[in-house]
């Protein structure tokens, strides 16, 4: 269990299985390697093999492999171009959290080497990685984004027919306009915290990820809670009870 007032005050969070702290990077060091590289390497951190979408004879092929074992042989497909761009998301999303090491993805491992120790991250401490990688970026526990892979490996292609780590947030998070193009998420949400709390716009650039979302879901509430109030002030009836703008954003987890 990750502790929120870690996460909400963006310090950085011990994780004592690999004796390493991770670095919660801000909107300004993902900035550097892009959102589109940002979601896609933080979203396969998150990686569960629950969300594959397979046929009975794949599923059978991976029943017996854990999370950690999987993810680490797709990123290792040298024949597949996708799988060796997932390879460079993530080992950037690494390098934003363990700013002071060497990230190196092994076939059996992940080491981040600082100062000539190496930190492991294996197949024994994955799943403690993995829920603080998605309360980190507010990924949850829920299907978060959507990728699909075609492996030139005929075998991979039918254990990886498509990786889904979770349609919801990325259908949000890479919505299209109007003209055609990806919209980006972390932008948008501080242009409409800016304006709505008449912030300074340079000031969310210091923010984690999970500060912009927390903040905005509160101010998203808080604008519900006030225009229903107003509502009701001006005469109006038979109004559904706004939700509590104060209540706790995370007791489902």
């Amino acid at each position: 269990m990750v502790d929120e007032l870690l996460l909400i005050t963006g310090n950085d969070i011990p994780f004592v299985p690999a004796e390493i702290t991770i670095h919660q990077p801000t909107i300004q060091e993902i900035a550097y390697i892009g959102e589109d590289a940002f979601l896609n390497g933080a979203n396969f951190l998150n990686f569960s093999k629950d969300k594959l979408t397979l046929d009975e004879g794949a599923a059978k092929q991976i029943e017996q492999l854990d999370d950690f074992t999987l993810l680490m042989s797709l990123l290792h497909n040298r024949k597949d171009p996708a799988s060796q761009l997932q390879r460079v998301n993530i080992e950037m999303v690494l390098t934003l959290m363990f700013p002071e090491g060497k990230v190196l993805l092994m076939p059996n491992m992940i080491a981040i080497v600082i100062d000539g120790v190496n930190h492991i991250i294996n197949q024994e401490n994955f799943d403690e990685f993995r829920e603080i990688v998605a309360k980190m970026y507010s990924l949850g526990g829920e299907a978060e984004g959507e990728r699909e892979y075609n492996p030139a490996n005929p075998a991979a292609k039918a254990i990886v027919d498509k990786i889904k780590c979770g349609r919801q947030k990325v259908k949000e998070i890479k919505s299209q306009n109007s003209e055609g193009q990806s919209e980006s998420i972390l932008s948008r949400y501080i242009s409409i915290l800016a304006v709505g709390e008449q912030k300074d716009i340079n000031s969310f650039k210091n923010y984690t990820v999970f500060q912009l979302f927390d903040e905005f879901n509160r101010f998203s509430l808080k604008q519900q809670f006030d225009q229903n109030l107003s509502f009701r002030l001006a005469g109006a009836q038979d109004l559904q009870q706004p939700e509590d703008w104060m209540k706790n954003l995370y007791s489902s987890n």
